[in-house]
C-alpha cells in the first residue's frame, strides 16, 4: 500500500483491519512519502501481525526492492 498524503495513513490502518477479518494473511508492503518505519512496526505492525515491510520512498525510486519474504513470521 502506498501512503502519499497523511490522511491516507488512516486508511492503511482500516484495510489492515479488513484483511484480518476476511483472514488475509499474505506479506504487506507499505511505503509512500507520508509514512515512516516508525509508523509501520508500530502503528500498522499493532493491528496487522503478518508480515509487513516498509519500503522508503528512496528505495521505492532506486528499483532496487528487496525480497518481501525476508521479513516472514
Amino acid at each position: 500500500m502506498s501512503g502519499l498524503l497523511v490522511k491516507s495513513t488512516a486508511f492503511m490502518k482500516d484495510n489492515l483491519e479488513a484483511f484480518n477479518e476476511k483472514g488475509i494473511t499474505i506479506p504487506i508492503v507499505l511505503g509512500g512519502a507520508a509514512l515512516t518505519p516508525k509508523f509501520v512496526y508500530k502503528d500498522c505492525q499493532q493491528v496487522y501481525k503478518r508480515s509487513m515491510l516498509f519500503l522508503s520512498v528512496r528505495t521505492l525510486k532506486s528499483g532496487m526492492l528487496p525480497s518481501i519474504y525476508s521479513n516472514s513470521k
